[in-house]
């Protein structure tokens, strides 16, 4: 047994950690919220058609005891006095109409018109008159809207009057009410000259679009427009408004212009490759607008166009010849119907549909492929033979519909359905037939009857199905017998799976304008048959599962005279003076003239119906449930509550009872005008999983943000060579373009005081982007309730913007958004999703001769008010309040009460709103826990949308969740206040046009634009209601409210104790306590929990859910009061412009739920504040609007606007006080102390990594340290406004202090720096109605930021959204935060400042932060400054060069530091590192500095001592290394093949490592014969072998004539022998061998060329060897023996001073050499027979007396100091040579034949003591 306890409080914890967790999981709940509205069954009107249910499609009829909506007569207004008295003067015929969209009604007298309004309960103004000039009859009139550009603002709407003969445009303009001329007069109605004839074409119909467009139906059955044009401006006229409104077209009507705007010199716009002045402004006639210099007074152009001309004919040909050849030669119009009785205009899926005589109906599409306006003849319906065929099916109960391919003007049919609901919707198979028998009646013509029985199936009226209401069906049709046909004009595949999946299934190969074109033929979806008309009672339907349900069946003729249908509401105008009972017309003329019509009325039943006995006894067998679902149920379809509204009128019950004044013309909605909030909430489609999964796009950042101006060609990547113009643009200057871009001048940054201009700039304002505005972005007025503007959007079938990168994303373009962002598909919602805006009782008016007559629909909202009124305290248990939940569900019976508690209906006041919560709440039924099994039985198709199963972690296993209703209806609610919003970007911004001047190079950006999607009225629209939920949620749950869920709370949630919420149970924390009883688990799933810990989890997981929905209300009110608050930003003269870009493309809910949109906000927000803060200019004003922005910012956006932004801007404030005192003054560091401190505690709130890199995009590849702090400056990043500010006050100290603080926050670091005192609980000033878990709430760095992965949250539950071009992680951050420290030290060591530069180093160098000090290490060296970095004193500086691959550092370190031995040292040890793999030449280099570092520390320590034989073990490991580097290159320069010798691994081992001595001479130098490095192995070994060393030199020596071939036998024998010894004698042979071709590398020994040779080598190695303590390894007299012996050999070219001289070379003492010689000549014996005696010893006195002239000669000409000098003073002063010069001259004297040696003594004895 295990306790769940634990499992409970960990998963708790682990939920509220995250702050972003909650919110995703409120958000996940709202968008299933959205969906599940968007899925009801009673959403969409195609839904309700395919319901098949049984008992669905019924009517239901008014009974005061439901609340089904009912349609009231409200009043009945005569005509006006004059209108009745001028229909008696009638001669011809009167007609009479609504204008709806103006609130205007009609009437034609004859060649008269006359308008009045129809506003209810508006005093009565002057009649509208216009007359007829040609005296003609109207016969038809039409509201249009007017072209822009062609009239003044003040004309609203455009009246078409036709007559047989003409077509007149009448303009409607709204008068100024300031204006005394027209006092109590709202419109004027004035004649224009667009007058056009009909040629001979009676106009029957008439309709307009919302751009203007005129489309005139003709009695022939074509389509014509009538297209008319304004003046054009004078080419003469100057205009200074040229340009302004040529702009004007791009910011506010949203029109798309070249990248390149060219100007002439006036500032006017020229056209395209064209001088020429383009045609734009707005034009009016002089009856309108008066007379208007600047424009020619040219003549208007007005036609009428045939737009359904099927012949090349008819379009050159007038239109009466054209008609009366069509007539003559049985010519057929293009709609083949008849004269177009209406046309219809369906604006948002752009097609037009005509309704024929005959009853055709035809589709157009609007969508012109060409420039001349030409519309598409899509499909055309015989709307009665394909109702015929459609009923024959139903009344067959074919279960498919037949197949009407073989008939091009039959349209589709469909079952949605199946047969069933093509049954219900005209009462079953015997409907069917009984309407079939109406329709075709006897042919009886004579019979009123049988024409009104022809008519049945034919259309009188169609009505456009909004996309709002359905998306697939497109129009309903309305027939004479009442029949309601629902037809669609989509394609097949569009039909068949929705405009949504056919959009997700495209993707943007089709665009929504595409799909929602008309197809080629028009589908017939559904027939429903009309309600009964009279007192007869309906067929009740015994199959339905409710009571009082009446089937739509057809039991005779009807005639109706008008009808109305919108959203569901159908009300019919059906002739009274028909008798149903008969079948034919009252033949009683009096009673005709007396009775009017009937007004019949459905609207929408959303409600369930009491079940009927038999399913309750047989089903149920009980009628005790707790949400009555088996009570009430629910029959779907088109049920439709039927009322007749003027059966109440004068208060008495009579359904009979007409309309006074005869015959309805024309019913219409009288026009309320849709808010802007409405129409979002309308577009508002749900975007799918993937589109959601799209992370937001970058930001943009204009030219002036970054630096970049147009100016910069390549910076245009992206625009396409036809859309620029070449500028060759020079980056030298900018110009100004006329006074409309005159604030747009960029200042240039300059140096200030010794500091570059980046830092400078941002200190004291002097940059463009720190002072006040400078027009970066226009805001555009254009209403994004409809959509933002195409100039955002992505190209079709480009690339989706989420490819775009951070390196090729221009800075000068926003990136491009989908069409689904900003212009949103709409869907179709139920009243129920709609209500809190269209709450307002739907009202429409009728008119007839007797007035008009108005009735009004009030919607359930009111109702369940007036039901809490008249409650009152009753409220709890009131049966008829509680009929409203049960009826339409608890969950939407809470909504509603909560609907009315926030204010969303005119009628609310405080105790509704009390009352209404009080209703909610005695009805929110509890939050449960239910076994699987059973919950999967019995709430299979109504899951929650809060929580889904078991996706709640903390749902034991085994069981399902359960929320109250009012959870539910929390979420709903919610979800549908944020619907207009949730998903659509909040700003989007499009990069302003280049402009320039015609031949000029320079061109200027224009302003961004930006459009916002809420105005100041929709926001306060929107959040009005948001914030009364707010404080509904935070009073009445408290208890889930006020503290985190999970902890000890003393207040419960108010929950009514009648659905088991009692008072002893209510704590929903004591879900925790009731763990006591035993449970068994199994696999991880709870098996058994008992009653009160089922109760009490439920009660845990419901207050998490409304906990968490707390917390996301309360961000999207934060983020609604931002957008006020921004907009007023904006538009104040004197704070920084808001950075719009930042926000680009965002959507609602990614600023409210992500990481992202959080980051994006704190940057905005601080770059706001900040650089309104470091303005130093001193004006009031700007303090003044400073402060107050922050401190709203600081109460009403808390969770948004930061506390660190908060600091930060007090600490920037007061550094900008602090540096314009006086630098000496106690103010001045009272306000530097207080900015330091301000600073400090910014620091520690800094913790979003956009926020302190700048939100820069940033590149892939690496980027040095100044780069990385300049772009941290030039975006505005806190972090570099404070450390300017502080270096600026010379407190280096603190300014790296706080890089390393906010370094710290975005990783753990072993130390750093000193934090004592600045906590983040020190901040003072909270609001006071915060609650205490929302301080710092999503202000504080997550733990998983420390692995460098940026969190997010998405609507689809990721944390890792997929944000593009922006992703900074917190190795970002780090490194801009040392690069800051970097980037002023720098320029500090640069400056004249040295102080601070060193006090800059040593607080550097001082810092524990092992990284951090990496990182200044690393950048001193790389910015040259490595001889300032070896100067610092530093044990990590020590231990960071040692793991430096460059010891050379190391040793110059420690050189610089005075520890010489330790530099030696160290370079010895790794010389002779065996670990690493060296080249030999590096070791060589690094045993040298050794050497020299420890002769220098020998002679620093005045001894040899232990230095001494350090020096001498580095000596000798050098020489060793130097006689391996000569074998190596001994090697890799020798062409004989040494691998037969020494393997691969040897010659590696040689390379790159120090080889043993021993190993070196054994393996390499004698295998390899290199016998000099032999010898210099034995001296420096100290190996004393004569016999080695004999053979050795003997080896060298005779390497240098080896072989070699002589003349001589003699010679022969003496080389044979002399080499003998080596072995080598086989190599001297006689020179006759060698001209015989045996050899040809022989050298001839007695030519001498081996004597240099010899001697050099002999000089140079006897040089490195002798001297040396050591010369045994090269003894004189070893070698004066060689030489002598050589030299004996060959007497005529070798003289007998020979050898005596080398030796003299090789540094032999001369009286050495002198003592040697005499030695050797005296005991030595030569290998051949010699001269006789006497020569021999001549030649040994000769050898003598030139050595000694040698060293006279060397001492004369060598200064006192050199060698011999010394040798020569020292012999004499000891007076070893003057006894040898006398013995000398003695032997000379007595021997003959010397006198010339003896003068040759004599000379050099003189010189010698002249020397001395």
């Amino acid at each position: 047994m295990a306790s769940t306890q634990g499992q409970f409080a960990a998963q708790l914890a682990d939920f509220w950690k995250d702050d972003f967790a909650p919110l995703e999981a409120a958000g996940r709940a709202v968008l299933n919220c959205l969906r599940e509205d968007e899925a009801a069954s009673d959403a969409d009107l195609y839904r309700r058609i395919a319901n098949s249910s049984t008992g669905s499609h019924a009517y239901f009829e008014d009974d005061d005891s439901k609340i089904a909506l009912q349609w009231k007569h409200v009043q009945s207004d005569p005509l006006p006095v004059l209108l009745s008295q001028q229909l008696s003067t009638v001669q011809s015929h009167s007609l009479m109409g609504l204008l709806a969209p103006a609130s205007l009604a009609w009437m034609s007298v004859d060649h008269k018109l006359y308008l009045w309004s129809f506003q209810r309960n508006v005093p009565n103004e002057s009649l509208l008159c216009f007359e007829i000039p040609s005296q003609q009859c109207v016969v038809s009139v039409g509201l249009v809207q007017p072209k822009k550009g062609v009239f003044k603002d003040d004309v609203k709407w455009g009246i078409v009057v036709t007559t047989p003969e003409e077509i007149f445009f009448c303009a409607l303009v709204h008068c100024n009410p300031s204006n005394p001329d027209f006092s109590g007069v709202a419109w004027r109605l004035v004649p224009t000259s667009f007058t056009l004839p009909t040629d001979g074409v009676r106009i029957l119909s008439i309709a307009g679009t919302q751009s203007g467009r005129i489309f005139l139906g003709g009695d022939d059955g074509c389509v014509y427009e009538m297209s008319y044009e304004g003046r054009i401006p004078d080419k003469k006229q100057s205009s200074a408004r040229d340009l302004e409104i040529y702009l004007d077209r791009f910011y506010e009507n949203g029109e798309k212009l070249p990248n390149v705007v060219i100007t002439d010199a006036e500032d006017r716009v020229l056209q395209e490759n064209k001088a020429e002045p383009l045609s734009f402004g707005k034009r009016a006639w002089s009856a309108i607008s008066g007379d208007d210099e600047a424009y020619e007074k040219q003549p208007r152009k007005v036609r009428k166009l045939n737009r359904t001309s099927d012949s090349f004919l008819r379009a050159i040909l007038p239109d009466f010849i054209s008609n009366q050849a069509a007539a003559l030669f049985g010519g057929k119009n293009a709609t083949g119907g008849g004269g177009i009785v209406q046309i219809a205009v369906d604006e948002e899926r752009q097609t037009l549909y005509t309704l024929g005589v005959k009853g055709w109906i035809c589709a157009f599409d609007l969508r012109s492929q060409s420039s001349s306006g030409d519309i598409r003849l899509a499909s055309v319906m015989d709307t009665v033979k394909t109702s015929r065929l459609y009923l024959e099916a139903v009344s067959r109960g074919q279960v498919i519909p037949p197949n009407t391919l073989h008939s091009s003007v039959l349209g589709t049919l469909v079952f949605p359905g199946g047969s069933q609901a093509a049954q219900s919707g005209v009462g079953g198979m015997d409907g069917a037939r009984n309407i079939l028998k109406i329709a075709i009646s006897p042919a009886d013509r004579s019979s009123a009857s049988s024409c009104v029985g022809e008519n049945v199936l034919k259309p009188v009226s169609i009505q456009v199905v909004a996309p709002s209401e359905s998306s697939r069906v497109t129009l309903v049709a309305i027939t004479q017998g009442g029949l309601r046909l629902y037809i669609s004009s989509l394609a097949p595949s569009v039909f068949n799976h929705g405009t949504a999946s056919a959009l997700q299934s495209n993707g943007m190969v089709r665009t929504m304008s595409n799909i929602l074109a008309p197809h080629t033929r028009l589908t017939f979806c559904h027939m429903r048959a009309p309600p009964m008309k009279n007192s007869e009672k309906g067929v009740l339907d015994t199959s339905s599962p409710v009571e009082g349900a009446i089937l739509p069946r057809y039991s005779s003729p009807l005639k109706i005279n008008a009808a109305w249908y919108e959203k569901g509401n159908f009300v019919a105008a059906v002739e009274g003076n028909y008798s149903a009972s008969k079948g034919r017309m009252d033949e009683n003329p009096s009673n005709n003239q007396k009775r009017g019509d009937i007004i019949v009325a459905t609207s929408p039943d959303a409600s369930r119906h009491l079940a009927t006995l038999s399913r309750l006894s047989g089903e149920n067998g009980t009628k005790e449930n707790s949400d009555d679902k088996e009570r009430f149920l629910s029959v779907g379809g088109i049920s439709e509550a039927v009322s007749f509204p003027m059966s109440m009128a004068l208060g008495i019950r009579d359904r009979d009872s007409v309309t006074p004044g005869g015959a309805i013309w024309q019913i219409a909605s009288l026009q309320e005008g849709r808010s802007p909030l409405f129409e979002l909430l309308v577009n508002s489609m749900t975007p799918s999983e993937s589109e959601l999964g799209i992370g937001p796009p970058p930001a943009f950042y204009p030219s002036s943000r970054t630096g970049k101006t147009g100016n910069d060609t390549n910076q245009s990547n992206h625009n396409s060579s036809t859309d620029l113009v070449d500028l060759k643009l020079s980056s030298a200057a900018l110009s100004v373009v006329g006074s409309v871009l005159g604030k747009l001048l960029l200042a240039r940054p300059i140096s200030m005081n010794g500091m570059p201009a980046q830092i400078a700039s941002t200190s004291t304002g002097e940059n463009a982007i720190s002072r006040g505005k400078h027009d970066c972005y226009r805001i555009s007025s254009r209403d994004a309730s409809n959509g933002f503007s195409s100039t955002a959007e992505e190209r079709s079938g480009a690339v989706s913007n989420i490819a775009y990168t951070a390196g090729s994303q221009s800075p000068l373009r926003s990136a491009r958004l989908r069409q689904g962002l900003l212009k949103p598909p709409a869907t179709s919602l139920n009243l129920f999703s709609t209500q809190h805006l269209d709450h307002r009782p739907r009202e429409i008016v009728a008119v007839n001769a007797g007035g008009l007559h108005y009735f009004q629909l009030e919607g359930h909202l009111h109702q369940l008010a007036n039901a809490i009124l008249s409650a009152r305290e009753r409220v709890r248990d009131d049966a008829t309040v509680t009929r409203f939940f049960s009826g339409f569900g608890y969950k939407e019976g809470c909504a509603m009460c909560i609907t009315l508690a926030i204010g969303c209906v005119e009628v609310s006041n405080a105790d509704l709103r009390r009352l209404a919560m009080d209703a909610a709440f005695a009805r929110a039924l509890a939050p449960r826990l239910i076994p699987s099994e059973e919950f999967n039985t019995k709430n299979s198709s109504s899951r929650s949308v809060v929580t889904t199963g078991t996706s709640d972690p903390i749902v034991p296993k085994g069981f399902e969740f359960k929320p109250s209703a009012l959870c539910e209806s929390l979420y709903s609610t919610l979800s549908r206040l944020v619907r207009p919003v949730w998903n659509k970007p909040v700003v989007v911004v499009t990069e302003g046009p280049f402009i320039k001047r015609q031949w000029s190079k320079i061109a200027l950006q224009a302003p961004a634009k930006v459009e916002i999607l809420l105005n100041e009225t929709t926001l306060e629209e929107i959040s009005r209601p948001l914030r009364n939920l707010q404080c509904e949620v935070r009073s009445r749950l408290f208890r889930a409210v006020a503290s985190i869920p999970g902890s000890a709370q003393p207040n419960s949630m108010e929950i009514d104790a009648m659905d088991g919420w009692s008072d002893d149970s209510q704590y929903l924390t004591r879900a925790l306590q009731y763990h006591n009883q035993s449970r068994t688990i199994q696999n991880g799933t709870v098996t058994s929990l008992s009653v009160e810990e089922a109760e009490s989890i439920a009660r845990l997981i419901e207050e998490k859910n409304i906990h968490s929905l707390y917390r996301l209300l309360s961000r999207v009110v934060q983020l609604l009061n931002l957008l006020f608050l921004l907009r007023r930003a904006q538009i104040s003269t004197e704070l920084h412009e808001v950075d719009w870009g930042m926000l680009h493309g965002f959507t609602f809910w990614q600023l409210v739920g992500t990481l992202e949109g959080q980051d994006r906000l704190e940057s905005m927000l601080n770059a706001l504040v900040t650089y309104s803060a470091s303005d130093d200019s001193g004006t009031k004003s700007l303090t003044a609007q400073a402060d107050d922005l922050v401190d709203k910012l600081g109460d009403q956006c808390y969770l948004f606007f930061s506390p660190g932004s908060r600091l930060a801007y007090s600490g920037l404030r007061k550094a900008a006080q602090a540096l314009n005192c006086h630098p000496e003054s106690a103010l001045r560091r009272e306000l530097k102390q207080a900015a330091k401190f301000k600073f400090k505690q910014a620091a520690q709130h800094w913790r979003s990594a956009t926020l302190v890199t700048g939100h820069a995009i940033h590149t892939k590849e690496k980027e040095s340290y100044k780069v990385i702090a300049q772009r941290a400056i030039q975006y505005g990043s806190p972090l570099a406004m404070a450390v300017a500010k502080l270096i600026q006050l010379e407190d280096v100290d603190t300014a790296v202090d706080v890089c390393l603080s906010v370094a710290s926050n975005f990783r753990r670091i072993g130390g750093g720096r000193e934090t004592t005192g600045f906590e983040l609980q020190s901040i003072a000033s909270q609001p006071t109605d915060k609650l205490s878990w929302e301080h710092y709430l999503y202000h504080k760095r997550p733990d998983q930021v420390e692995t460098g992965v940026s969190q997010s949250t998405s609507s689809k539950g990721s944390r890792h959204s997929a944000a593009y071009g922006t992703d900074v992680s917190s190795e970002d951050v780090v490194a801009t935060c040392y690069a800051l420290i970097f980037y002023h030290l720098s320029f500090l060591l640069k400056s004249p400042h040295q102080l601070l530069a060193r006090s800059m180093l040593e607080v550097c160098s001082s810092s524990t932060d092992s990284k951090f000090l990496e990182a200044f290490y690393s950048y001193m060296l790389e910015s040259g400054n490595e001889d300032i970095l070896l100067r610092i004193v530093s044990t990590d500086l020590e231990e960071w060069l040692r793991k430096k691959e460059d010891q050379d550092l190391l040793w110059r370190y420690l050189s610089i530091q005075g520890r010489q031995l330790e530099a030696g040292q160290e370079l010895f040890l790794r010389g002779c590192a065996k670990d690493l793999k060296l080249p030999l030449s590096t070791r060589i280099e690094y045993l040298s500095k050794a050497l020299s570092a420890l002769r220098i520390a020998m002679k620093d320590a005045h001894g040899m001592g232990e230095i001494g034989h350090k020096v001498d073990e580095v000596d000798e490991s050098l020489q060793v290394a130097r006689i391996q580097s000569q074998i190596l290159q001994a090697i890799e320069s020798s062409t004989s093949d040494w691998r037969s010798e020494i393997s691969e691994e040897k010659i590696d081992a040689l390379k790159f490592s120090l080889v043993n001595v021993s190993d070196l001479y054994n393996d390499y130098a004698v295998a390899l014969e290199l016998y000099e490095c032999c010898l210099q192995i034995r001296h420096i070994c100290r190996h004393d072998d004569p016999d080695a060393t004999r053979f050795l030199w003997k080896h060298i020596i005779c390497k240098e004539f080896l072989p070699c071939a002589t003349r001589s036998d003699e010679i022969c024998q003496f080389l044979k022998g002399w080499v003998a010894e080596i072995g080598r004698d086989a190599e001297v042979v006689p020179i006759s061998i060698v001209n015989n071709g045996s050899g040809s590398n022989f050298c001839v020994f007695e030519n001498g060329d081996w004597i240099k040779q010899v001697e050099d080598k002999v000089v140079d190695l006897g040089q490195q060897l002798y001297g040396k303590g050591r010369d045994y390894v090269a003894p004189p007299k070893l070698l004066l023996s060689y030489l002598d012996e050589l030299c004996g050999a060959l007497p005529d070219i070798l003289r007998p001073e020979w050898p005596l001289i080398i030796l003299a070379r090789i540094g032999v003492p001369y009286l050495s050499i002198l003592d040697t010689f005499e030695t050797l000549n005296r005991y030595e014996i030569h290998g051949f027979v010699r001269e006789q005696d006497d020569e021999r010893w001549k030649r040994e006195m000769h050898a003598i007396i030139e050595l000694l002239r040698h060293w006279v000669a060397s001492a004369r000409s060598a200064a006192k100091d050199s060698k011999a000098w010394q040798e020569l003073f020292r012999s004499l002063t000891s007076g070893k040579l003057m006894p040898k010069i006398d013995d000398l001259r003695i032997q000379l004297e007595t021997h003959s034949n010397t006198a010339a040696l003896q003068e040759s003594i004599r000379v050099i004895a003189h010189e010698i003591q002249s020397i001395a």
